[in-house]
């Protein structure tokens, strides 16, 4: 079905794969009347950030990733576009255009290789789906990059992408198999204070909107600690809040560690090191309130597909 404008009356799928450092995931979504709703979802942990030697993708690695992407092309309705993504870990592979060449090749789909400006900007444009903000900072957290853009009058003044992620802190400071020391830890913080210094001038800190897997497993965590079952939709922490989820997790006590090991076992050595650099962010910016949203790059991206910006999702 044709179509020029997200406000039409449209009954299309669309399914998008986002590869990413760690995890490879589709979102299948149906389109009626601008609304975007979720209909089918899967994911493939498959380490590709732990392939990479010299800069380069190993060729195992690259197979696996044909392999799951030919799963999710055959698991799809036939009639569903079917596009694929990736982002900062992709893009600092030495071997990309040889990958994208492999995937075209094997699996018949383009895979397309966002630069920084499209990753921010996707994850500006998906973030604020949801949120009624005019001004604001909003962050991507992701296994290998953290995007930060400062918008006003909803519209990014400021956008930069820097080199840390959950996977990319683990893999660089976490030397065992599951949780880090606390001497580890504390080289996290050291390390992102390090890359925060080019941010210092940031204005609109006072409230962060952060998104991105690890984002919302926070919200998860919140819910266990106070016995509650909110949405990660939207959720929200003051400042004081989300200390006592850091404070409370980072005790490593038996109750916390067994909770992330029966419920994200595939966090087991990337949800410190993510819980490490947003607390350390939220205290490099003195930041009042921290939104979640489950909205990022992969809407933003599916919006700019469509055309039109007043689309609204539904989780």
């Amino acid at each position: 079905m044709a179509y020029n404008k997200c406000k039409e009356v449209i009954d299309i799928l669309y399914s998008v794969v986002d590869v990413g450092s760690n995890t490879v995931r589709l979102v299948t979504y149906e389109i009626k009347n601008g609304v975007y709703t979720p209909v089918y979802t899967d994911c493939h942990a498959l380490g590709l950030i732990g392939e990479v030697n010299n800069g380069t993708l190993s060729q195992n690695a690259v197979d696996s990733l044909c392999d799951t992407l030919t799963t999710f092309k055959k698991s799809i309705n036939a009639t569903s576009v079917f596009r694929a993504f990736a982002t900062a870990f992709m893009r600092a592979t030495t071997n990309a255009d040889e990958i994208k060449e492999i995937i075209r090749k094997r699996v018949g789909i383009n895979l397309e290789i966002l630069t920084e400006e499209q990753e921010a900007l996707f994850s500006f444009k998906g973030i604020l789906r949801t949120l009624d903000k005019t001004h604001g900072v909003a962050i991507d957290f992701g296994g290998g990059s953290c995007e930060f853009i400062e918008f006003s009058d909803r519209t990014p003044v400021f956008f930069t992408s820097l080199p840390f992620g959950c996977v990319q802190l683990a893999k660089k400071f976490v030397k065992g198999n599951e949780f880090p020391t606390h001497s580890e830890l504390n080289d996290i913080k050291n390390f992102i204070l390090d890359k925060l210094k080019v941010l210092g001038d940031l204005k609109n800190t006072n409230q962060l909107i952060i998104t991105g897997g690890t984002a919302r497993a926070f919200a998860q965590m919140d819910n266990f600690i106070n016995h509650t079952k909110l949405s990660p939709s939207n959720y929200r922490f003051t400042s004081n809040s989300f200390h006592i989820l850091y404070d409370k997790f980072s005790t490593f006590d038996n109750v916390y560690t067994d909770f992330i090991k029966s419920n994200m076992s595939n966090r087991l050595r990337t949800i410190y090191p993510g819980l490490e650099a947003i607390n350390t962010i939220i205290n490099f910016f003195h930041s009042k309130e921290i939104i979640i949203s489950t909205e990022g790059v992969r809407e933003g991206y599916l919006s700019e597909i469509v055309g039109g910006d007043s689309c609204t999702t539904h989780s």
